[in-house]
């Protein structure tokens, strides 16, 4: 009879716990104790002792602890967790536009990519004329660094 309150406690801890990782998202600690708090709730049921139940919600807090702070290093923290993807400005590098206008060296002038118009500039010496294919090198600001394609026809 006393066990099946001692695991409703347990079964209450780690329920706690569990919202008060939703109140407080961040290290996954809170998560960590209630995955422990639901383990002394299983050994309560089962009639282990208090310290053994104790034991087994402690092993069961620090080993999910350490398995979610491996997770953490391997796949949110790290550069080669996940792929990384190209957002917003960063996205247009790489990628081949169409000069609107004459861009020559540091003399700004249009280009299309990706359906958006942009400000653009060359390294110096370097001329883009009008319709001429160019890839985005760097993104300055709110302007674009772009080098020529060079044709098979014209190499």
């Amino acid at each position: 009879m006393i066990h099946e309150y001692i695991c409703l406690i347990w079964i209450l801890i780690g329920l706690s716990l569990g919202l008060l990782e939703l109140s407080n998202p961040g290290f996954f600690f809170f998560l960590s104790c209630s995955f422990g708090a639901f383990a002394g709730a299983i050994a309560a049921w089962h009639h282990a002792s208090i310290m053994m139940q104790m034991i087994i919600a402690t092993t069961i807090t620090l080993i999910s602890l350490g398995g979610l702070c491996y997770l953490l290093k391997k796949y949110a923290f790290s550069q080669s967790g996940f792929d990384r993807h190209a957002t917003n400005l960063d996205a247009l590098i790489g990628k081949e536009g169409m000069a609107l206008q004459t861009i020559s060296g540091k003399k700004y002038g249009l280009i299309k990519v990706r359906g958006e118009i942009w400000s653009a500039e060359t390294d110096e010496g370097i001329i883009i004329e009008k319709n001429d294919h160019a890839t985005v090198v760097k993104v300055s600001g709110n302007k674009l660094l772009v080098k020529k394609i060079v044709s098979k026809n014209e190499a």
